[in-house]
């Protein structure tokens, strides 16, 4: 059973919560700590034969915590007269090193600008630099890389991490790096092969039960199905499993992120109310833990609705005050999403001149990092603003894109009409 299934049963006796549980055998036990010495002692106590079948205590220094929870575990599964389903993960033995990791998934998680990823980055390369088993902090230094647009050093790192976890049989960090590999060819459009690699980390993540990666890998799966692949009902079935896990689980960011989804899901199909209840669920707790690109991200979310709502001026401040956080956190790709954006809401209020400006942006910031995914759309929204303002543009290069595009959504198939001209696009 999973801690919070034990939580949720409150304060009763353990025989109680293990028949509560279907659970034949309980683990106790109590942990002391002063200074840099600790001491623990645990017990195994079999509710069918009614004995306690094994018990181990240890008092050591703190910096030997990693070869007692491998000796813990051994105990455990000796007197369980069982053997471990995988391959013993190799531990790291320098506490340092998981320290300076911690500090940097914490700088990163609250980053407020792109000089927060150079130190994030420091951090990590230390611990590495301690420990090269730290698979964990490896995994964070591509993500690292991502947010400054070097996806081509990230995937290098996604790959290594990839056959360093698969030679010690890490399942948890072998679905990480299938699900960081996926996001990689989400973003530069090849959305083939990103829905093979979630759909791989998918199968670790199961193995592992590792929930958090399995709803994570729920929710890339889902998404992708319905925006790329246009299979609605399979990935919203996906999608609904991811939010049914992270809402037993205390992951606000996790959760954020899915609801951030369904925002989506539910304006692609026109429930802009619906959308904004997901939304303002979303920022919520985005706030509460003071996520910054996920507030950004939701403040923008929410721009878009209310401009469908014909709420320009309330659009246009929401979407204003998330660039302006892009811009602090440095991170370029999220930055040429926000420009499109606004565009189109300069767009809806027929302001040619204002959604060309951001349109160049937007396209010249894509180029430079090589992303796919939303050329056609950017390129036909500036074609478009050409047109009004009586500018020459070049009509083969959007057929060309058009080609080149796996799923056309209504929206730009709307714009392409109001382009070209061709009632086909309706």
């Amino acid at each position: 059973a999973g801690l919070k299934e034990v939580e949720e049963l409150g304060d009763i006796p353990f025989k109680e919560k293990a028949k509560k549980l279907f659970a034949r055998y309980v683990a106790t036990g109590t942990l002391w700590k002063m200074g840099d010495m600790f001491q623990l002692s645990v017990e195994l106590y079999d509710t069918k034969d009614k004995k306690v079948v094994w018990s181990d205590r240890w008092q050591e220094k703190w910096d030997n915590l990693p070869s007692i929870k491998g000796s813990l575990s051994d105990g455990l599964l000796k007197a369980l007269d069982t053997k471990p389903k995988v391959v013993r993960k190799i531990d790291t033995t320098t506490p340092e090193a998981y320290e300076f990791y911690l500090k940097a998934k914490h700088k990163f998680l609250k980053r407020n600008n792109s000089d927060d990823i150079e130190i994030v980055q420091g951090l990590l390369k230390k611990a590495i630099e301690l420990d090269d088993n730290l698979i964990f902090a490896k995994n964070m230094l591509g993500i690292t890389y991502i947010v400054m647009n070097d996806s081509n050093k990230a995937v290098k790192i996604f790959n290594s991490n990839l056959k360093e976890a698969e030679n010690t049989n890490n399942l948890k960090c072998i679905g990480i790096s299938l699900g960081n590999l996926g996001g990689i060819f989400e973003e530069k459009g090849d959305y083939t092969k990103a829905l093979d690699y979630f759909t791989r980390a998918l199968e670790y993540h199961k193995t592992d039960g590792d929930k958090i990666g399995i709803a994570k890998a729920y929710t890339s799966i889902g998404y992708t199905m319905w925006k790329r692949f246009n299979k609605r009902e399979e990935g919203l079935e996906y999608l609904n499993s991811a939010l049914k896990i992270l809402e037993k689980m205390d992951n606000k960011r996790e959760l954020a992120n899915t609801l951030n989804f369904f925002e989506n899901i539910y304006y692609d199909v026109g429930d802009l109310d619906k959308a904004l209840v997901y939304n303002r669920r979303g920022f919520d707790l985005s706030k509460m833990i003071s996520h910054k690109p996920l507030i950004s991200n939701f403040l923008k979310g929410r721009g878009i609705l209310y401009s469908e709502m014909g709420k320009y001026d309330k659009a246009l401040d929401l979407t204003h005050r998330a660039i302006e956080i892009t811009k602090q956190l440095g991170e370029k790709f999220y930055l040429s999403i926000d420009y499109l954006s606004i565009s189109k809401i300069y767009i809806n209020k027929n302001e040619y001149e204002f959604a060309q400006k951001y349109l160049k942006k937007s396209l010249s910031i894509q180029r430079k990092i090589g992303f796919k995914g939303s050329e056609l759309e950017t390129t036909t929204n500036l074609y478009l603003a050409y047109k009004h303002l009586e500018k020459t543009y070049d009509v083969k290069e959007i057929y060309t894109l058009i080609k080149q595009t796996e799923n056309i959504e209504f929206e730009l198939n709307l714009r392409l009409y109001e382009l070209l001209e061709d009632t086909s696009y309706l």
